[in-house]
């Protein structure tokens, strides 16, 4: 089970990359931390796995390690170059 604290320092992570000007986007990686993989359940590890690399077949993003992961974060600079209009209603940020 993820903890807050994990979440938390995750959640730090992706932050710093973008105040310290490294990047403009971010994404997180549950498969990183191996404490936190060791406390997934197996079917779910392998479930996540199995989607992320049916979505890498689908997409070509071969170099992003766990692309059904929901943590990201983008720089407000970014943001506001997008269309959000063109951005499916279902999908939010």
């Amino acid at each position: 089970m993820v903890t807050v604290r994990w979440t938390l320092r995750i959640l730090a992570a992706l932050q710093t990359r973008l105040v310290r000007g490294d990047a403009d986007y971010v994404k997180g990686n549950r498969f990183r931390d191996f404490a936190a993989l060791k406390s997934m359940p197996q079917g779910r590890l392998f479930g996540n796995s199995a989607l992320s690399f049916l979505v890498k077949i689908a997409s070509g993003y071969w170099d992003i390690m766990d692309p059904t992961n929901g943590y990201t974060a983008m720089h407000k600079r970014t943001l506001v170059e997008l269309n959000l209009d063109k951005i499916a209603e279902r999908y939010f940020f």
